[in-house]
């Protein structure tokens, strides 16, 4: 009983959502969620305030949804992966997974990929759900029309489609790069350069450019790295951009450190040294007093000179590159970076027979790394909480799966037994039917013997009813039919020739039914069931015509 409320529950709810086509008009609150995605990526911390203040109310069920989405790419910029975020995304990908809206089943993907990663998602997993976007967005032939509210003047539908399709496939790109799958890599970011360059969009070519160098060095093919690095470096230079320039000169600094450590040959070693240090000094020039980035610049600078031997350098970059962190966010957050610093500072004053400050910056060092360690197992233990949660979706989604099955077999096993009803029914009503003109037809035939010889007729009737009776049942039928020879003495042949196709025991029947006997009867003398008497009668009914009755007249 409980299984069945379940199946009139899900039709009900089914039935709804099926007529459910009525158009409303879009409210102040559904229009603001278009115009928030449009600055969500330059404005993040008002577009955060303006979602928090939006009366939901007000939206229909696919702007929730929306809502929803947009709230979690927000906590996302701000590194909020509380309960809250997973809620906000599982009524996202509720209406948006398998949906209708390829746009948005993209946008979905992706943010469930990012937040799920940040939470321990393993890196295949994550680009199986970048890959799903990537294939949304590609059957994506329309968007709603007021996202293109915030496109450059002459942009299109398709562009807006292309832009967004493009830029997921350079996400993808870093996420093959950072599972060390540089070939996929490496064909994203391709992709990505050649479409940008052709659109001239000077950010995307600039990051796509530096993404293919970076890859083209861990695959140790230096000529296509230092290619792509120095494009970066001019496509920065040509879009003005002083962060862009300063963050190439970073990278081309990285290059000549990671060549360095590469080969065993001193002097080219302190060569590559000497090189990385120009091109840190090159975007510490063009930074002059903005503090940004210049922890990274300052940190590169601490490693090659510590590399060099230089350890009075190495002091000097190193604690610059902790107080510029710490200018910058109020304290020195415990992490990879932070602790090679530690490392590298202890050894240089230990090297510069500096006890005290070897002391003090070794135990950061082991402080830093207990954290790191501590951190980790908070990873792992999010992780494994993550992984719990995710087969436990998928246990219930199977259970949901049997439910649905047990569902369709009851309903089909319902529709099955209501068509065998209505088939025995309609064949008990035509067999009615049949047996009902069969005995009209016999009526009528009945009624014009009477007419010339109703005398004749009932003496004969009486007799063949006495014979019936009668104890002798063996031969009975044979007695019967001679009586009815006697009183009609040419009717037989008449038949016979009129109806050639009757059998002999068809044409009994006939007899037997002019003469009043019932069905049941009929099978006695016969030695046939009543049933098969029934289908006799069908087919005389088939093969004879009304003439028949002039026959016994």
């Amino acid at each position: 009983m409980k299984h069945l409320c379940e199946i009139w529950v899900l039709l009900i709810a089914v039935a709804l959502i099926g007529c459910d086509n009525t158009q409303t008009p879009s409210s102040p609150e559904e229009e603001a969620l278009y115009e928030l995605e449009c600055t969500i990526a330059r404005r993040p911390t008002e577009v955060k305030q303006a979602l928090d203040t939006l009366n939901l109310d007000a939206l229909s069920k696919k702007e929730l949804a929306h809502y929803c989405l947009l709230k979690t790419m927000v906590n996302d910029v701000f590194f909020d992966y509380s309960e809250q975020t997973d809620s906000l995304l599982q009524v996202a990908q509720q209406f948006f997974i398998s949906g209708s809206d390829p746009y948005f089943e993209a946008k979905t993907y992706e943010a469930v990929a990012r937040v799920g990663f940040k939470r321990g998602m393993t890196l295949d997993h994550k680009l199986e759900l970048e890959l799903k976007g990537l294939q949304s967005i590609e059957n994506c032939q329309h968007v709603d029309e007021r996202l293109l509210q915030c496109q450059p003047e002459g942009n299109t539908e398709k562009d807006f489609i292309n832009d967004y399709k493009y830029k997921l496939i350079w996400r993808l790109g870093l996420d093959y790069g950072m599972g060390d799958y540089y070939d996929e890599a490496l064909d994203c970011f391709t992709q990505v350069y050649q479409y940008f360059e052709q659109r001239q969009n000077p950010m995307m070519c600039i990051w796509s450019a530096y993404s293919l160098g970076i890859n083209y060095m861990y695959k140790h093919e230096y000529d296509s790295s230092w290619k792509y690095l120095d494009l970066s470096l001019q496509k920065a230079q040509q879009a003005g951009n002083v962060e862009e320039c300063v963050k190439s000169y970073l990278s081309l600094s990285g290059y000549y450190q990671y060549l360095a450590q590469s080969t065993d040959d001193k002097e080219e070693e302190v060569s590559f040294l000497r090189q990385s240090i120009s091109e840190a000094f090159k975007g510490l020039e063009l930074l002059g007093d903005r503090p940004r980035i210049k922890d990274a610049l300052f940190n590169s600078l601490s490693e090659d000179y510590s590399l060099l031997g230089q350890h009075d350098s190495c002091v000097y970059y190193g604690e610059k590159q902790l107080e510029i962190t710490k200018r910058l966010f109020g304290i020195i957050a415990p992490n990879d970076t932070h602790a090679k610093t530690y490392h590298r500072l202890f050894k240089s004053y230990e090297a510069l027979g500096n006890n005290e400050k070897a002391l003090y910056y070794a135990q950061r060092c082991l402080d830093t790394k207990d954290e790191l360690a501590d951190q980790s197992k908070n990873v792992e233990q999010i992780k494994g909480e993550y992984e719990k949660r995710l087969e436990m979706q998928r246990l219930e989604a199977e259970q949901q799966m049997k439910r649905y099955q047990l569902y369709l077999m009851l309903l089909l096993s319902l529709l099955t037994l209501v068509i065998v009803v209505w088939i025995n029914f309609r064949y008990r009503k035509n067999k009615e039917i049949e047996d009902l003109k069969f005995q009209e037809e016999f009526q009528r035939m009945q009624t014009h013997f009477e007419q010339s010889s109703q005398h004749t007729k009932n003496l004969l009737i009486q007799r063949v009813t006495d014979i019936y009776r009668s104890n002798n049942a063996d031969n009975a039928l044979e007695h019967i039919i001679h009586e009815f020879e006697l009183q009609y003495p040419s009717v037989l042949d008449k038949i016979s020739k009129a109806y050639p196709n009757l059998t002999k025991t068809e044409k009994h029947i006939v007899i037997l039914s002019f003469l009043n006997f019932r069905a049941k009867e009929e099978a006695d003398l016969l030695g046939l069931s009543e049933n098969t008497v029934m289908k006799y009668r069908s087919n005389i009914k088939k093969k004879v015509d009304e003439n028949l009755y002039m026959l016994f007249l």
